[in-house]
């Protein structure tokens, strides 16, 4: 047929009409998706398009301005390994003109194992949900209470041959005031447990249902000589 959507660990592309000509003024589009974390390769079997003016294209991110291969001639293909960004997706644009017409092409495609991104860590005083480093996994980010993150909450795993998270790894810090309006919660000086800093005036704001009370209990309290707590 002349393009369509194929789903599978593997399967067979053929040119219309193969293995008779291929008609002329076509323009087929096929996109094969293969399973999560996977990778697409395509194999070459045959192929025969009249050069420079029959030509088929692959890509990756459903874009054709900047196509991963532009093939064209009868000279047989290497093969070509696309879906690397993630997407576990790639497509394939075959465009014949008006005129002379060869066998075209066999193509066989399989999915293969993308890299995995490395273990990033986890910030100080934070921890994260997911397990999984493969292309297209993500993390979640969440830091322990009095802390607020900084940065991104959510890293994805990027491919396109870097192996690299979409984003730097977060940061949970101890601010200089905050506003609470939780039934309970944890307020922290600045750079906890670290030492403070000097020349600060922090307001923080606890905010409680109406008719309730604020019981504040302090877990640690170690000011300097000179510094308060109103």
């Amino acid at each position: 047929s002349c393009g369509g959507d194929i789903r599978g660990p593997a399967g067979i592309i053929l040119s219309p009409g193969y293995p008779e000509l291929y008609p002329n003024s076509l323009n087929c589009t096929w996109t094969v998706e293969v399973n999560h974390g996977k990778g697409v390769q395509f194999t070459f079997h045959s192929f025969h398009l009249e050069d420079h003016h029959d030509y088929l294209l692959i890509t990756e991110n459903g874009s054709f301005a900047q196509p991963l291969a532009r093939l064209t001639g009868s000279e047989r293909p290497a093969p070509v390994n696309a879906g690397l960004y993630g997407n576990f997706k790639a497509q394939l644009r075959f465009i014949s003109d008006f005129s002379i017409s060869l066998r075209g092409f066999n193509i066989s495609f399989s999915e293969y194992n993308l890299e995995p991104c490395q273990d990033p860590g986890t910030p100080q005083f934070s921890w994260h949900t997911g397990s999984r480093f493969g292309i297209g996994d993500s993390l979640l980010f969440y830091c322990n209470k009095g802390y607020r993150l900084q940065g991104a909450k959510e890293i994805v795993c990027l491919g396109g041959g870097r192996h690299m998270w979409s984003a730097p790894l977060p940061r949970c810090v101890a601010e200089c005031g905050s506003t609470v309006s939780n039934n309970e919660g944890v307020l922290l000086s600045p750079n906890y447990p670290m030492n403070y800093d000097n020349a600060h005036e922090c307001v923080y704001s606890i905010q409680v249902q109406t008719g309730k009370g604020i019981n504040i209990t302090a877990n640690t309290f170690q000011l300097a000589q000179g510094d308060i707590l109103k």
